[in-house]
């Protein structure tokens, strides 16, 4: 009788009481485990991005190793700086996605543009965000 009082009173503070954070956020540490820190830039990266006149598109491109995302979120800014003001492109290539083409119409001959990718997992949390500036060329 007295075993099945304490495994009653047990499983009430299984059930019963809050569960400690390690415990509510178990299923998003798993997924976030599967997502690196950033993801990594390989073109434009620190360089100028040259095209010729006949080229109306430059496309973006990323390693692309994750398996628990639900898409990318991709952002083209005009200068250095990051911020809503400065914002001039903005998409969100799907989870298996690796490059982006843009129109050219947007840039400028000459001026220093950067870009950011975010990856969000399937549960809705962004990753880190990784960024890199370039300077677009029209020869």
């Amino acid at each position: 009788m007295r075993g099945i009082m304490i495994f009653t009173i047990a499983a009430a503070a299984v059930f019963f009481l809050p569960q400690s954070s390690f415990c509510a956020d178990f299923p998003r540490q798993i997924v976030f485990e599967n997502i690196p820190y950033a993801p990594h830039l390989i073109y434009p990266a620190g360089e100028e991005a040259v095209l010729d006149q006949k080229q109306d598109q430059l496309e973006f491109k990323w390693l692309n190793t994750y398996n628990d995302i639900r898409y990318f979120i991709f952002k083209i800014y005009k200068g250095y700086e990051t911020t809503a003001r400065t914002l001039i492109e903005e998409q969100k290539p799907g989870a298996h996605a690796d490059s982006l083409r843009i129109n050219t119409d947007i840039f400028e001959n000459g001026q220093v543009y950067t870009w950011t990718l975010t990856p969000v997992a399937i549960n809705g949390d962004k990753g880190n965000k990784s960024f890199n500036a370039f300077k677009f060329v029209r020869k």
